[in-house]
């Protein structure tokens, strides 16, 4: 506790012990209400090693009502206090009053070891410029926890270095309700009508803040009209801390500076647009705590978790130690659950909220990576069903049974990768045990067996792809929907953090896959929206490699330009007008992702994507998009291909075109080079035998929770 709030503690209590104390009490702490703030700062800014100025503060009138059911501190628990701070180094508080003015002064003290009835205290600085025959010593203030102990103090000598007293009767504090917080270093700034003024954050209350503008920043305060609402900005280490519309409700000023009180006036922010489907709360028992440092009072706090979701949690605070206001921005944040499993996130207060005789705070989440979201999020899963896991580390040997079990990796697949198979194992030993950021997974397992399995993985600059879809049965549970609406809920949490990297989610489906087929092509046709939602259909082979000849002229390949971009984004708004070239990261000037590569290879994982334009006498005519990335990663090597958008299918002859694939084969350590074509009717009219179709299809995640409403409604799946 600092002496600002030992001030503030004692000033607003009740009386209720003798005149003769209440006298005493009240000359001692309540005459120091306007210089408060000021004493802290100028202490703050004074040089190491120079006299302390003896900032004085006038007594306009003693306060009402000043203990609240004081109570006798007996003398062996007073030492120890004193001890206390001995031990932690910090200092207590002598209260020093002007022997012909109302005037006083609040000094820190080092107290030296105490066993008896005399103590010796070390000033802070030296005090040789201070005429101290001018003053008395009224009492000694300590505090201990988040109480103070007003201690009757008997001088027996004082220099400029040092002061002994003989220590007299104490009285313990009460807290007070609404108690106010000092601040050091918090930046204030508030509009008004586009007029900035700046000052500094001095305390504030779970209700109010005092700022603090020196006058010669304080010109604009004659134009604030008190009637008139401003926006209040604080800033703590330079970053934004709290920004809300606040009501004046008190102004006072010295001779070097204004002080303003303003009210906040909301209970309850919009820091997200509404939702129609919340993501789940849970109860946990035991519950998670909360550990972090206020960021306008510096302290550290911890609170119990009332219940918690992968977006936010609440927590509760009696009135006594409110310390949390809506709007306020926590920049670092640790969820901690039994001790040992702690998760890092930054929050922000939405809402206050009285209930009973505690005070509910809901916070929601606005950044944490993706192992610890991850870690959450298996954190609630587990507590509604024990089997369900969010990318926990699997074991491979039991991955693999699954996945041939299920026949996901059917022959024709098998044929393809097992040139690869080791280094197939090797990468998802990766993906599956090393945590990445760059993937997720979410199993049903029981007994160390895997019963369902669905995975994500960051496919281009901000989109996400599901793939890896497959269950088999477990008693009676579907447990197929129970792993789909995990990733589901990791999904309406995860896509709105600047981590996630998240705009657009993908998925790849046969279109004979019935139940793929509805739980997203259903939401397209439902949605009606192609900027929403979208679909596009592409041919698949599997070209075998040979040693063509590749571009003859008049055909030539060229790197993609700004100007190539542009038309292949001309065609398919026309063709289809989806979210295809959005998704694969098309729309941009060079058409390469950014960060995506050098991610990947920090991971020690391949992943690039490269585009080229096949022109015809200048003209283009398709686009080679050449995804590459690490054998096996997605199985049907759907990153791991050659993609062409072709713009003019009857211009572009079957021979040209896997001519000039095939120049590019030698990049794909695979033995027959996945292609998919789109429009899908090219392989027809190029006269290709028929083959497979996949639907690509991408949801903008702006339109996520109309997507999680569709399914709530047609498949039951409870996400709220």
């Amino acid at each position: 506790m600092t002496f600002y709030e030992v001030i503030n503690f004692g000033k607003a209590a009740k009386v209720t012990q003798a005149a003769r104390r209440s006298r005493i009490l009240n000359k001692e702490l309540t005459h120091t209400s306007r210089v408060q703030g000021r004493l802290l700062m100028d202490q703050e800014k004074t040089p190491k090693g120079e006299p302390l100025p003896p900032w004085l503060s006038r007594q306009e009138r003693p306060a009402d009502n000043l203990l609240d059911e004081a109570k006798v501190c007996k003398r062996e628990k007073l030492i120890q206090c004193i001890n206390y701070c001995h031990f932690q180094g910090k200092p207590l508080f002598v209260f020093l009053r002007h022997r012909s003015y109302e005037e006083g002064i609040l000094l820190n003290a080092y107290p030296s070891p105490c066993a008896g009835e005399e103590l010796v205290c070390r000033w802070e600085r030296s005090l040789e410029s201070h005429e101290l025959d001018d003053y008395s010593i009224s009492c000694l203030i300590v505090t201990f926890r988040d109480a103070i102990i007003i201690v009757d103090a008997e001088p027996l000598e004082a220099t400029a270095q040092s002061l002994t007293v003989r220590l007299g009767e104490g009285y313990h504090l009460s807290r007070r309700q609404g108690q106010r917080f000092s601040s050091l270093g918090v930046g204030a700034e508030f509009t008004r009508d586009a007029l900035l003024t700046k000052g500094d954050l001095v305390d504030f209350s779970a209700r109010s803040f005092q700022v603090r503008v020196k006058m010669e920043d304080s010109s604009p305060l004659r134009l604030l009209n008190p009637e008139e609402n401003v926006s209040l900005r604080l800033f703590a280490r330079k970053k934004l801390v709290f920004s809300g519309e606040c009501r004046l409700v008190r102004q006072s000023k010295d001779h070097l500076a204004d002080y303003l009180v303003f009210s906040p006036l909301q209970e309850q922010i919009k820091r997200f647009p509404a939702r129609n489907i919340r993501t789940p709360r849970k109860e946990i028992k035991p519950p998670p705590v909360v550990q972090f440092i206020h960021p306008l009072t510096e302290k550290k706090i911890h609170r119990e978790i009332s219940d918690i979701s992968v977006s936010g949690f609440s927590l509760q605070e009696s009135p006594e130690e409110e310390t949390l206001l809506p709007g306020l921005i926590i920049p670092q944040v640790q969820i901690i659950y039994g001790g040992m499993i702690r998760m890092k996130c930054a929050a922000q207060v939405i809402f206050r909220r009285k209930q009973g005789d505690q005070i509910i705070f809901g916070l929601s989440i606005l950044e944490m990576d993706i192992r610890d979201f991850s870690a959450l999020t298996h954190l609630i899963s587990i507590n509604t069903d024990s089997h369900a896991c969010v990318s926990t580390e699997l074991d491979m040997d039991e991955l693999w049974e699954f996945l041939f079990d299920t026949d996901f990796i059917y022959p024709e697949k098998y044929k393809l990768l097992q040139g690869s198979r080791e280094m197939l194992k090797e990468t998802y030993r990766k993906v599956y045990q090393d945590n990445l950021e760059l993937s997720r997974h979410f199993t049903y397992e029981k007994n160390g067996s895997i019963y369902a399995h669905i995975a994500m993985l960051r496919a281009y600059e901000r989109t996400w792809m599901i793939h890896h879809y497959a269950a088999r049965p477990l008693e009676n549970r579907l447990t197929g929907f129970i792993v789909l609406k995990a990733l589901l809920i990791f999904l309406n949490g995860f896509y709105r953090l600047p981590s996630a990297k998240m705009d657009y989610v993908m998925t790849y489906y046969r279109p004979h896959n019935r139940i793929i087929k509805r739980l997203f092509g259903g939401f397209a046709e439902h949605v009606k929206d192609l900027r929403a939602c979208s679909q596009d259909l592409f041919s698949y082979l599997l070209l075998t490699k040979r040693e063509g000849e590749g571009a003859l002229p008049p055909w030539t390949v060229r790197e993609s330009t700004a100007g190539d971009l542009k038309k292949l984004e001309h065609f398919y708004d026309n063709i289809s007008g989806g979210l295809l070239l959005d998704a694969l990261s098309l729309r941009k000037a060079n058409g390469k992702s950014s960060s995506l590569e050098a991610d990947y290879r920090e991971a020690g994982l391949l992943r690039r994507c490269l585009v080229h334009t096949l022109c015809k006498s200048g003209k283009p005519i398709a686009f080679l998009i050449l995804d590459h990335a690490e054998p096996g990663i997605n199985l049907s090597e759907l990153l791991n291909c050659v993609k062409v958008i072709v713009l003019e299918p009857d211009q572009l002859p079957w021979d040209v075109l896997s001519g000039v694939i095939d120049e590019f084969s030698s990049g794909y350590p695979l033995p027959k080079l996945p292609v998919m074509i789109y429009p899908a009717m090219y392989a027809e009219l190029a006269g290709l035998p028929a083959g497979k179709n996949y639907q690509l299809w991408v949801l903008n995640t702006a339109y996520g929770e109309p997507f999680l409403d569709y399914l709530e409604r047609k498949f039951r799946l409870k996400l709220g």
